[in-house]
């Protein structure tokens, strides 16, 4: 996957998912990328 098509994945995750959290591209690859599953969770934000 290019860069530019991985940072449109995951504005559109945003937008469509997290819209009411302050949440940057950057956070949420972070969160994907975790191997702790309580990251994932939506309610932590």
């Amino acid at each position: 996957m290019t860069e530019q098509l991985k940072e449109k994945v995951l504005r559109n995750i945003i937008k469509e998912c997290y819209w009411d959290y302050n949440i940057t591209e950057v956070d949420l690859e972070k969160i994907l990328n975790s191997d702790d599953k309580r990251d994932i969770k939506k309610d932590i934000f």
